[in-house]
């Protein structure tokens, strides 16, 4: 629910220490993927195929492996149709997580 941001400084802080033990460039890569502003708990039940707002959408941040960083931008939210690892991403939905990755509940961490 909180923007990058927020939950990027709060991150920095709690692994740094699996961070620096794992040889990882950032905390994003102790995730497969993380999700901003996701709007929880309508996230697990947003529906609708052709929807945007059940759609993911790409960050524009350094680091970002889902998308091209470009310094001030304020590129335009475009949906995708598969989720990079390591990626960050904006919204979404359960629906839309379980099309692209094709886990089941029981393999999913949700926090």
């Amino acid at each position: 629910n909180s923007s990058y941001d927020y939950i990027d400084h709060a991150c920095e802080y709690l692994f740094e220490d699996a961070v620096k033990d794992l040889g990882l460039k950032h905390w994003t890569q102790v995730f497969n993927w993380t999700f901003t502003q996701a709007q929880k708990p309508k996230w697990f039940s947003k529906t609708g195929k052709h929807s945007a707002a059940v759609k993911f959408r790409p960050l524009n941040i350094p680091n970002n492996p889902a998308t091209v960083y470009t310094k001030g931008s304020t590129m335009p939210f475009k949906a995708v149709d598969h989720l990079e690892e390591f990626g960050v991403y904006v919204g979404g939905s359960l629906q839309e997580f379980h099309r692209l990755t094709q886990l089941r509940n029981d393999q999913v961490i949700y926090f």
